[in-house]
This record gives C-alpha cells, structure tokens and sequence, in this order.
C-alpha cells in the first residue's frame, strides 16, 4: 500500500482541517476554539460557547464544524429559524458530512428540556435505571441521544436488562474513539461487568484504570465479587489483593477458589472412585467409596466397588462382607456375583469401563468391555448394556442396534435398552419401527422417548439450515435454526452451530446471546461448558474458553476437552506472542514462536497456526521452513486433512506455486468427511484466486479471468472466487459488474470487513461516494484498527471536501503502518503537503 507517499501528496500537517490558506498558528487556534465551545456547551454554558464559536466563525466562515456546533446552540436556545439557518449552510458546504445528519435530528428533535434531563440523572442516582432511560427518551423526542448526553445514556441503559447489549456496543464504540478519556474508559469497563460473559474484559479495564481512579478500584471490587470464578481466575483476585490485601471479602473468595474439590454427594463420590480405578490409583478410589457410603450407606455401588477393590487385592473376606452388604440391600446381586472371584474381576473391569464412558473416552471404555462380552460372565448383560451405548455414542448405529436388540432378548423389560434401542432406531431415520416401540412402553419411559424424536428432528432441521446456509440462503437457514432450537433448547452443540452461522453474517449480539444461555445456569453441563469454549475460540477470546474449561470437574473433562485445553494454552501464548508484536516488540514475538515450533507435542494443526503467525510478523522463510518441515512427516493414524489445512496455506502463499499441488494431492486422501472435503475445495479455490490476483496484479486481467471462469461454473456460488472475480472487474474499471458480485456476497456475509472495504474501493472508483460511506462507516464504528481502512477513509473524506477530517484519518492511517511494518513514524519519510486532487486508484491496497 503506497500510504506514505499518499499521505504526503494529500494531507498537510497539522492537528485539524482549515482552508489551504490558513496558516497552522491558525489552525490550531481554532481547533482550541472549537474545544472551549464544545466544552462549555456540553457544561450548560451555551452563552460561552456562542462567543467562542462567533470567533471562529469569523476567521474562517465556511468552518462545518462552527457552523455544526453554532446551530447546536442555536437549538438550544430554542432559535429554531436560526439553527435552520445554520442547517442549510452546513448543507451546502459539505452535503455529505455526517454533522449533516445529526444537525437535522438534533432540530428535530428542539430543545432538549433540562428538567425532564435533571429527573433521568435522579432515577440513575437512586438505581431505578428503566425510569431513568424513559426520562432520557423523552428529552431526546425518541430520537438518538445527541453526543453531549450519550454517555450518560448509556451508562443508564446498561442497567436494564434488555438494554444492556446495546449500551455495550455503543459505550465500546464510544471507548474506542476516544482511547484518552479515562472517565469514558470507566464507564465502558462498569458496563462490562454487568453480565457474566463480558464480566472478565471488564475486570481487566477496571485493573488497569484502578491506579488512578477510586471509583475504578470499587468497581473492580463488586466486579471481583459477582464473578462466577473458576480455578483460572485465581489470578485476577491475586492481583486485586496485592494492592488491597485487607480486603476480607475478596480474600475470602479466593480462599474457596483455592480449596481442593471435595465430592460433595454418593454419587459424586462414587463417580470419581471408579475414575481413580480407571488410573489405577485404587488407595484413592477406596478412600471415595468409603466418603460415598458416609453420605449413604446403602449404596450398592460403592459396596460392590469395594469388595471388587478388595478381591483383586487378594483380601477375600473383606470383599464378602461388603459382598453380604449389597446383596442384603438388593437380593438381585445374589445371584449375579454368585461367583465372588469372577464378580469382582467383572466389576474391576466393568467400573473402569464406566468411568471412561462417563468421561467420553469411548474407545477406552470399548477397548475394557471386550473382554467381558462372551467371557462366561453371569454380570456381562451390564457389559453388553454399556457397549451397547458406546456404540450409540460413537455413532455406530447399526452395531447399537444389535447389542441393544440382545439386551432385550434376555430381559425384555429392560427400560434403558428400550430407550437405547428407540434412539439408535429415530438416529436411523427408521420413524414407522420407532414409534411401534414407542406404544409398547411405560408412560414414564414413553416421555423420555419424546426426547429423543425431538433431538433427531432437530438435527434435520439443523443439517437443512447448514445446506441452505452454503446456498446462501442466509433467510432460509435462519428460520431453520430457529425451528431446530425451539425444539432443542437445551442442546449446546445446536446452539454453536446455530451461533456459527450468525457471526458468518454479522450478528455478533444474536450469536452471543445464543451461547450465553448455552453455559449459564446454576450448574451447566460438561458438554454446554465445552461448546461455549469453542465458541469463545470463534469469537477470538481464549482467555474466556480457558475459564469456561476450568469449570469441567475433573472426571468430566474428556479426551476431547483435555485436547482443547492444551490447545487454548498453546493459543494464549500465541495471543501473548502477537501482543507483544503489536506494541513493538516484534523480535520477542518471533522468539517466542520459532520456540513454540521446536516442540515435539504440538499437533499439525498448531504448528499450522504457529506458522501463519511467524508469516504475518514478516518472517516468511521461517514460516515456509516450518510449514515443508512438518509436511514432509509421516502421516499418523487418523490424520484429518483439516489438521494440514494452515500449513498448506502457508506453502500455498510462500512457497513455489509447484510445489503446493504435490502436497494437496498426497493429502486429499485424508478429505474423509464433509468438513475436510469443504476445506480441500476451499483451498484448491483459494489457489486458483491467488493465481488470478497475481495475474491481475501483473496487468493481464484477460489472463486472471480466464482462471476464475472455469472454476465458477464447477463451483458458482464460491464466494473466494467470486471476489476474486470482482476484483478483476474492478481493476479493469468495470465498477458496476464488481459492485453487482459484492452485493451479493456482502447479503451473504455483512460482517465480512475485508470484502466490504473491497466494495469500498469499487465503489470510489464509480464515484459513488454516498455508497462509499454507508460501506466504511460501519467499519470504523467497528473499532478496526487497519492502517488500510483509515487510508481509505481519508480519501473519501477528502473527496467529500472534508479536508480536516481528510488529514485525520490519513494521519492515523500512517501511524497504523507504522505500527503494522514495526518501524518508527520518522522512518515513514512523510512530509508535509497540501490538499492535492489526485484520483482514487484504479486497483486498491492488497488484502489478501
């Protein structure tokens, strides 16, 4: 992006736009005019702010933001003629400008009445936050808060319930455009601590803000003490009682964090004994067996895990008299451990295998059941019975069926193989012999059956919202995961592909809210803990997804949650990493990574993220050497194409164009499932989009179109080469055919930043300047910092005639790129310049 000779052609030097005559003693004396006014304004001294803005106005009569501020105070004198006046003179200056807008709303809106202003900040002060937001909507006639009461607005509204997530939003983008005011910052961070989800960002904001601030350290405090803390967030009270150690409350809360986890009921208990006997830790699983028998003494799993304990340990009296114990409770047990040897054996086995179900390691507990099945165990029924549902979990339906089916034979009342056995028949899609089970079952079971219809009728409705999803029916699929949810409210896993689907196409707050009511709850299961720590990995939060997995009790985490927390960790070094590139200290950053690549435990996929970010801070051939080291090692068993996926990548962009198609060939067996053969397609795309880019970027469009073409019509609603495709259209001047493709894909993804700055540039290149700024204001209200956006906007801004504004955005737009290329602003060789006229590019900066 040539932004250095750009910002020194177009943009002088200086703190503010003025005319090109005026000198910059000048303009800054306008600027601090300009301040004095907006200040006194907003402190109900319009008097003041009429003689400053009359001062400025006399200097410079065409000054939009005078002329803006002047028929503010005209409103608010109630001299509605000449805020019309001051309107139309804003008009005419710079009919594009958003002062124009907000000059309107603020006249229609009159005077804002102080009375019904001073009865809102009363209803704050005395914690009615719902009364005080109907007193400010009111005084605002309905419309937005002008700028001088949004703040506090929002601060109001951030204590409702519903308005919440808006005051969020809004106090964010306020916080973000303002980095300065600590005042803002504070209220920003309070916000944030009202709601769980958001409440550990806000506790950082408020650590940070606590030196300087009162008000900051008892937010902090009450934020510290709301939080629904987990092991992780043992440092967040450390750091709060370094600086204010007699804070009992907080000390106190850290005290029960700390405490070791105690199984708190028999069942608890039991559950964890026979997880210690699956480790092998058999003095601990007897200490938890007898804790389990201290809360209920008739508990027959714990008396037959001890006496199965105590027969392998060879201590055979021991092991009858608990034997005499169960069976005395339940008659039933006589004649299953008949054999008190075989029994315990069974038992040992068979309880290993439970816990490793319980704890998802299902081929563990397969692999422990073998053995037990057709051995000559009067107890293996139980072992078939739990195979049985090892099968249904691993989603082998057919094998489920048959061992279920077995069950049933022997005892044909058994009512959880009847359940077992209707849901691998609903899994099926077999409704006829499904519903036929159903009739002949108690009314209890019969309830739980209506369970499992509606699970597999969900999961229908989910696949059909994922295929209209990919058609870019986004309506479509929308009402399809609305129908799937109502169906199965409680299922995390809908919810997370119901919440993916929303943060596709924008709808950051919708997708929040779907996964908030996912894990909250006075107890959350382990499943709704780990989905919402994948989402929070979406949503760019590792932090978060670390404290949700910290929640999972031991037992509970599974092989799966075991893999994503070491995974977060390895994540939260990497953030750390990029962190510190990002406030300079890039030669840490790399250090950190290239040590990060010399482990041996990391998988394909996590040196596949390590070199993506060895890439971005510059060091390519590093990335490159470290992407061919792992592509050239043996694939393991059960390698997934998607664990090489980021690798690939890196060679893709990096390497030699040759080399890349060996790769993908030796991989594409590992494409197994869908998710892995959408990657290969989209990588295979991916490099058919590259190649056309760089023959675009070569001038020879013909070229570049001739690659996109045919690989359209095998895939015509790729979005990767559609844009691509734009992007062609635009490079060749034919703006309207790359605007048309743009809309479409931005129908499809609204949140897509990068695609929309590409519209952008088509857009300038039409001279649409009013689409131009409905395509970049939403990104700057995003808080983006991207030097390329705030390069765009200061030429739009300029073409617009907004020179002061012009000068701003490219301003911050060099000091971006700095920061982005890891040099120092002088190093940027800017010099000072005058506004120039020169045209929007044909072509535009890179983004891929």
């Amino acid at each position: 992006m040539p932004l250095g000779g750009a910002v020194a052609q177009n943009a002088p030097a200086g703190p503010a736009a003025a005319p090109e005559a005026t000198s910059p003693s000048s303009l800054q004396s306008l600027q601090s005019l300009l301040d004095r006014a907006s200040f006194w304004r907003q402190h109900g001294r319009p008097d003041l702010a009429q003689q400053l803005l009359e001062q400025v106005l006399s200097i410079d009569p065409a000054n939009v933001e005078g002329i803006y501020q002047s028929g503010l105070v005209a409103i608010e004198a109630g001299e509605e003629q000449k805020a019309a006046g001051f309107l139309e003179r804003l008009t005419a200056l710079a009919p594009s400008d958003t002062r124009v807008d907000r000059l309107k709303q603020s006249l229609a809106r009159g005077r804002i009445s102080p009375a019904l202003i001073e009865q809102a900040r009363a209803a704050t002060k005395a914690g009615d936050a719902a009364g005080a937001v109907a007193f400010y909507r009111q005084a605002f006639a309905g419309l937005p808060p002008p700028l001088e009461f949004a703040v506090e607005y929002y601060n109001a509204l951030s204590g409702t319930e519903e308005g919440w997530a808006e005051a969020r939003e809004r106090l964010g983008a306020l916080a973000r455009r303002s980095p300065d005011d600590k005042g803002l910052q504070l209220d920003y961070a309070k916000a944030l601590t009202y709601r769980e989800v958001t409440r550990r960002d806000g506790i950082a904001m408020l650590a940070r803000l606590a030196p300087t601030s009162e008000e900051a350290v008892r937010a902090w405090r009450n934020a510290l003490l709301w939080l629904n803390a987990a092991p992780a967030d043992e440092v967040l009270y450390r750091d709060y009682l370094a600086a204010h150690a007699d804070d009992k409350d907080v000390a106190d809360r850290l005290t029960v964090l700390t405490a070791p986890m105690k199984p708190d009921t028999a069942d608890r208990a039991v559950s964890l004994a026979y997880t210690a006997v699956a480790d092998k830790r058999y003095a601990e699983a007897e200490k938890l067996f007898l804790i389990a028998l201290g809360f209920d003494a008739n508990n027959t799993s714990a008396l037959t895990g001890l006496a199965s304990l105590k027969m392998n340990a060879g201590r055979q009296k021991e092991a009858q008299d608990y034997m005499d114990r169960a069976v005395a409770i339940d008659p039933s047990l006589k004649e299953q451990y008949s054999d008190l040897y075989r029994a315990g054996a069974f038992m040992s086995g068979y309880g290993a295998a439970q816990a490793a179900a319980r704890a998802g390691r299902l081929d563990e507990a397969e692999r422990l059941l073998r053995p037990l099945i057709g051995a000559g165990y009067k107890e293996q029924r139980l072992a078939v019975a739990l195979m049985a549902s090892v099968k249904e979990r691993q989603r082998k339906y057919a094998e489920a069926e048959k061992l279920y089916r077995s069950v049933l034979k022997a005892r044909p009342g058994d009512k959880d193989a009847t359940a077992g056995l209707y849901r691998v028949l609903v899994a099926q899609n077999r409704m006829a012999e499904a519903k036929a089970l159903e009739a002949r079952v108690p009314a209890d079971l019969r309830e739980r059956m209506q369970g499992s219809l509606a699970a597999a009728e969900a999961d229908k409705l989910r696949k059909e919202a994922e295929a209209l999803a990919q058609a870019g029916n986004a309506a479509g699929a929308r009402q399809a995961y609305n129908q799937a949810v109502s169906k199965l409210p409680g299922d995390p896993w809908l919810r997370l592909s119901y919440a993916r689907f929303l943060l596709r196409q924008g709808d950051y707050q919708g997708a929040d809210g779907l996964m908030t009511l996912a894990s909250t709850g006075p107890a959350p299961s382990a499943e709704a803990l780990h989905a919402a720590a994948l989402y929070a990995l979406d949503r760019g939060k590792p932090q978060e997804a670390a404290a949700l997995l910290n929640r999972i009790p031991g037992p509970k985490r599974t092989r799966d949650i075991k893999a994503l927390a070491d995974d977060i960790a390895l994540k939260n070094t990497l953030k750390a990493a990029q962190l510190a590139a990002a406030s300079g200290n890039r030669d840490q950053a790399q250090a950190t990574f290239r040590s990060l690549a010399q482990r041996k435990d990391l998988t394909p996929a996590m040196q596949g993220e390590i070199a993506n970010a060895l890439s971005e801070l510059g060091d390519k051939p590093g990335a490159l050497a470290l992407a061919r080291r792992e592509l050239a090692k043996p694939l393991p068993a059960g390698a997934k194409f998607g664990d090489y996926a980021a690798l690939l990548g890196v060679v893709a962009r990096e390497g030699n164009e040759s080399e890349i198609e060996p790769l993908v060939a030796r991989l594409q067996p590992l494409a197994r499932n869908d998710d892995d053969r959408r990657q290969l397609s989209a990588l295979r795309n991916g490099l058919i989009a590259d190649r056309a880019d760089r023959a675009r970027q070569a001038g020879r469009p013909q070229e570049a179109y001739d690659l996109l073409i045919p690989a359209l019509q095998a895939d015509p609603n790729n979005e990767g080469l559609q844009a691509a495709l734009a992007r062609v259209y635009s490079s060749a001047g034919m703006y309207g055919e790359a605007t048309a493709i743009y809309d479409r894909l931005l129908t499809r993804a609204p949140g897509d930043r990068d695609l929309a700055l590409q519209a952008f540039w088509a857009a300038m290149g039409e001279g649409d300047h009013d689409r131009a700024r409905d395509l970049i204001d939403p990104l700057l209200d995003s808080g983006w910092q991207s030097s390329q956006l705030y390069y765009a906007d200061g030429l739009l801004a300029r073409a617009e005639g907004d020179t002061g504004q012009a000068i701003r955005s490219l301003e911050k737009a060099q000091a971006l790129r700095a920061g982005e290329l890891g040099v120092s602003l002088t190093d940027m060789s800017i010099r000072p310049g005058s506004p120039g006229t020169a045209p929007v590019p044909a072509t535009y900066p890179p983004l891929r």
